[in-house]
């Protein structure tokens, strides 16, 4: 499917019957087969955006797209590679729930939110009253929810469990998952703008701002020195964690793309990204 980045409009190009996953060599031909087809039709091609399935990672491999090269090319043009944000926020939560995160010595556990929310569903007036049993729990369906990752990534838990925090009803080291889960609302938040107005200022469109930026490099600096570790016997399992490496590329992408788009518009003062249309 491609779809506007400036102006709202998507249109379906082609589609395929398969037995079962598509081979990450027939996919490599139809992706760059597809690409020059719209670019011979004077399509300006500036971004691709998959999920993060084996055969896409394979794919992006095989065109050298990294952290430090968040492109690919296509006779010659550069064409931006992002990984789907929601996809990602749904694998980070996966991972944040199965295994703890260290940041600089301190470790995430999602013990915590369980606490929190045992204690805030008693009440009549709660501090997070959209996070329900499958927000803690979710089963197979429930963990491709994009909003149920979204919830528990959100300013409503992440200040709830601060309020626990300060009344002391969750211990000092639950700090850690709280500044994760605050960490991952706003960066979505970033990638989720649209034209609705909003009161949180990350969600409102993408324009380089000097607050998006000091989040975007924060973030950056947070994939890069976090490490994942086993909840049994503390293995450390952080080379197989995908979603690390996806969220690198898609900031750098985002990055990548706004200057991009910045450069190429007639009133670059007046420029903003939309970025839900990137989802």
């Amino acid at each position: 499917m491609i779809r506007g980045i400036n102006v709202s409009w998507k249109q379906p190009v082609a589609y395929f019957f398969v037995s079962g996953s598509c081979r990450s060599l027939d996919l490599s031909d139809i992706i760059m087969s597809t690409i020059k087809k719209l670019l011979n039709i004077s399509l300006n091609v500036k971004a691709f955006v998959t999920d993060q399935g084996s055969n896409f990672v394979s794919f992006s491999k095989s065109v050298y797209v990294s952290a430090q090269r968040p492109y690919f090319t296509v006779n010659g043009k550069e064409i931006v590679y992002l990984f789907d944000p929601p996809h990602l926020s749904k694998s980070t939560r996966n991972m944040f729930f199965k295994h703890h995160f260290s940041i600089d010595d301190e470790l995430t556990d999602n013990k915590y939110i369980i606490q929190f929310y045992n204690e805030d569903s008693k009440l009549n007036l709660r501090l997070a009253p959209k996070l329900t049993h499958a927000h803690i729990n979710p089963g197979p369906f429930e963990k491709m929810r994009v909003y149920l990752a979204a919830q528990i990534f959100s300013e409503s838990v992440a200040a709830g469990m601060n309020t626990h925090l300060e009344l002391g009803k969750l211990p000092l080291e639950s700090k850690c998952t709280i500044n994760v889960i605050d960490k991952m609302d706003k960066l979505f938040d970033i990638f989720n703008s649209s034209k609705v107005p909003n009161s949180k200022s990350f969600r409102r469109p993408f324009k380089n701002s000097s607050i998006q930026i000091e989040h975007l490099s924060m973030m950056l600096l947070f994939f890069k020195k976090i490490k994942v570790f086993t909840k049994i016997n503390c293995t450390d399992v952080t080379s197989k964690m995908h979603f690390i490496n996806g969220w690198l590329i898609s900031i750098n992408g985002l990055l990548k793309l706004w200057v991009s788009l910045h450069e190429s518009t007639r009133h670059p003062s007046d420029y903003v990204l939309f970025t839900n249309r990137l989802n």
